[in-house]
């Protein structure tokens, strides 16, 4: 992530208290980790003062849970420390993405009130981010998304910045664009996959 990606999503952490599911704070932690937010030194005095940077409001017990998870995570093979610093392992990197697809959600949409708009997202993501590829595709096969060719997908419903989101916290944004459509070649076909025969903007 760039740095003003790393400083929105900074300023998005919740207290520590409000992670209550111990998954929640992992994958937290894996994310900062994965954009060079934790050095070593949060393990050590001064602990709490560094953690502070990160989360709102802590105090000293929920930074005592936050150096349990971060000793957890170690232990667990899913980061490691080099050069007093915390990097993602391989195995950090699957685990990570795992919690993204378990976590990540989108609002309920209403078909009644579709506008008639196809609204696709496709993506080019390397080689190189396999894994996150990986991740972004099974995300949108979760959440019903039609395949239209391959790495485009189209829904009824403009899910594009909660993909955006995504796509940053997988760091492949520069990959993946979006764009909506009053009509596209398969429409009858993809009426029939989201039910929308009897919508009023049928011809």
């Amino acid at each position: 992530m760039d740095l003003g990606n790393e400083m929105k999503y900074l300023q998005g952490l919740q207290p520590v208290s409000q992670y209550k599911d111990k998954n929640a704070l992992a994958k937290e932690i894996l994310l900062l980790v994965a954009m060079g937010g934790f050095a070593a030194s949060c393990l050590v005095t001064p602990g709490l003062a560094y953690a502070a940077k990160l989360f709102p409001n802590i105090t000293g017990q929920e930074n005592s849970r936050l150096k349990r998870q971060i000793r957890s995570l170690v232990r667990r093979g899913l980061i490691q420390e080099i050069n007093s610093k915390y990097y993602l392992t391989p195995e950090g990197v699957l685990y990570k993405n795992k919690l993204i697809i378990e976590t990540f959600s989108l609002p309920i949409w209403d078909k009644e009130q579709w506008e008639g708009k196809w609204h696709v997202i496709l993506f080019d993501i390397p080689e190189t981010h396999r894994n996150a590829r990986n991740s972004f595709r099974r995300i949108l096969q979760r959440h019903n998304y039609f395949e239209y060719q391959k790495s485009v997908y189209v829904h009824p419903h403009d899910y594009s910045k909660e993909f955006k989101k995504l796509a940053k916290l997988h760091d492949v944004v520069a990959h993946v664009n979006s764009f909506s459509a009053m009509a596209l070649d398969r429409e009858p076909e993809l009426k029939n996959y989201y039910n929308l025969t009897f919508s009023k903007h049928n011809n």
